[in-house]
């Protein structure tokens, strides 16, 4: 489901909403993030609960008679129908404080604000110069925070500011200071108070932000190690994966060269956490065969040069198995982003981040590649191939794949499906070549060129399932079906589903007149009208008034 927003006024004190304790402080409220309308049930055995509307910034109160249905409402971007409570109560002035995201704010922090809660670490500045922001002006740990005044003060608020400073907090950027001691940030709090006037009577609000953050080193100084792993520095990558422990974080804080390959095969989880953007080039490329790799925070792995991939998947014993996790902040670059290779089972990828193919000088790559022969694997990917030279994702052996919230982008083709499955929903496939579309056979490599989503059986035979959910397929032709192998099979071992009002720009074509896949166009918008043999039984095209086709029941 969606998050809705919902305000929550406690009748005793409780847990049940957030990750702390709320009291019932009068008209208060603590205002949330809700995801699921049973949770919201629980909530309202210790709390009342108003859905808040966005639009017309509303509050809604709901009972455990008609949450469920008001929350199906909120979901589908409609206002509820109970009446609206403009006097619910006054958000606390937690929810007016955010921490700062900006590139100048990653120099110092790497935290969040929720719910009065600080949270993850500060850096310490140690040449306070170094940072460029002459609101720092002085050596020790700082925090860059967000202030919402417009929102604040029409709620009621007034003169905030930090708890024992006398400078009012501006509407953005805001700075508070912890001093140099690491044992004292770790116990500090962060106060704002100010005045708060509703109805016409005025009062002193003290809002207390509980911290959890922990320090660390200042980032920007040249003597910084390459690598830290549990507190000890190392200047090589390979020698601070082999003395880690299962889920120990590697953080590495500068660009890196890494000699050669670096192969994953004792069962461990190896956890990299990229800082600030940095970039971690191989000679080579990261293999897990035996246990799995973790990439996380903000930066580039890459190929030295494109020739495989920087990540590559390869198993071939039954008993154990090779998994991957690419953050979402993170970018795979080489001939492929990330590799699936060998007669393989048991490979796992759950990929958010960005991948990209290029080139090698012969032939070009795929942001995801996955060989002919891996026998079985799966992938879930909520991330972009966007920039990718070739296909944004070839997938020839038996890969279950899904996808999700997606931008999958090749200069040919956006996805070639030889094998397995693809589930794809809330998702974008785009072909950036203009070219006519063709398949042409191939035993060992790519057989569509121009085609949006193009599905071609591989030699080797293998079921294709496809289900194309409420996505935008944009190319010379958006959806290609055929069988350049001429497999006798190959159409009895298909299924295409294209459904949920995806849209398809560009032509809808299958090459094989003789034994093509038909009936698979269940709900759509097509630039071009598709041949009625593409429809499911029981559907038509009709043109509307901007001169494209929907495809609709008859």
């Amino acid at each position: 489901m969606s998050n809705i927003r919902i305000a929550i006024k406690p009748k005793y004190p409780t847990r049940r909403a957030t990750d702390k304790v709320l009291f019932n402080e009068g008209n208060f409220l603590d205002v949330i993030d809700e995801y699921s309308d049973r949770h919201i049930l629980s909530i309202l055995d210790t709390a009342h609960v108003a859905i808040i509307n966005d639009t017309t910034g509303k509050y809604y109160p709901v009972n455990k008679d008609n949450y469920k249905e008001q929350f199906a409402l909120a979901v589908a971007g409609e206002t509820p129908t109970v009446d609206a409570d403009e006097k619910f109560g006054v958000k606390k002035m937690e929810n007016f404080i955010t921490a700062s995201t900006s590139e100048a704010a990653k120099k110092i922090q790497d935290c969040a604000i929720y719910n009065g809660i600080l949270t993850g670490q500060l850096f310490k500045v140690t040449d306070f110069k170094k940072i460029g922001d002459e609101k720092i002006d002085k050596n020790g740990f700082w925090m860059m925070f967000e202030y919402d005044k417009t929102g604040a003060e029409a709620e009621g608020y007034s003169n905030a500011h930090i708890l024992d400073e006398s400078e009012e907090l501006v509407d953005g950027t805001n700075y508070v200071y912890f001093g140099t001691d690491d044992d004292y940030l770790n116990s500090a709090f962060f106060g704002i108070d100010s005045t708060l006037t509703v109805n016409g009577e005025s009062g002193d609000n003290l809002a207390i932000f509980e911290n959890t953050l922990i320090g660390k080193v200042l980032i920007d100084t040249d003597d910084l190690p390459k690598c830290m792993l549990n507190g000890i520095q190392y200047d090589e990558l390979s020698m601070a994966i082999a003395a880690a422990s299962s889920g120990d974080v590697i953080e590495i804080y500068k660009s890196i060269i890494v000699p050669k390959t670096i192969i994953i095969n004792s069962g461990k989880n190896v956890v990299l956490k990229l800082v600030r953007g940095v970039t971690v080039t191989i000679n080579g490329y990261f293999m897990v065969t035996n246990g799995s790799l973790t990439i996380l925070g903000e930066g580039t792995v890459k190929e030295a040069t494109p020739y495989f991939a920087p990540v590559i998947l390869k198993n071939t014993d039954k008993n154990i198995s090779a998994d991957v996790y690419i953050g979402s902040d993170i970018t795979l670059w080489g001939w492929a982003g990330l590799m699936f290779d060998g007669k393989s089972v048991n490979l796992k990828a759950r990929c958010y981040g960005h991948v990209i193919g290029n080139n090698d000088g012969s032939d070009d790559g795929a942001g995801v590649y996955c060989n002919g022969n891996v026998l079985q694997a799966s992938m879930t990917f909520v991330g972009s191939t966007e920039g990718t030279v070739g296909s944004g994702m070839y997938l020839a052996g038996n890969i279950n794949t899904i996808i999700n919230n997606s931008i999958v982008e090749g200069t040919s083709n956006g996805i070639e499906l030889r094998a397995g499955s693809v589930y794809i929903y809330n998702s974008k496939v785009i072909s950036n070549d203009t070219g006519e579309p063709s398949m042409t056979p191939n035993g060992n490599g790519t057989t569509a060129a121009n085609v949006a989503f193009a599905v071609a059986q591989h030699t080797t035979k293998k079921n294709i399932d496809v289900i194309i959910d409420n996505c935008t397929l944009t190319g010379s032709a958006a959806f290609m079906e055929g069988n350049p192998q001429k497999n006798p099979e190959a159409t009895k071992q298909t299924t295409i589903t294209i459904e949920n009002g995806t849209t398809l720009n560009g032509k809808v074509l299958t090459l094989d007149p003789e034994n093509d896949c038909k009936n698979f166009i269940y709900d759509a918008r097509c630039a071009e009208e598709p041949d009625e043999k593409y429809l499911a039984k029981g559907y038509k095209t009709e043109k509307n008034f901007t001169g494209t086709f929907e495809v609709v029941k008859e």
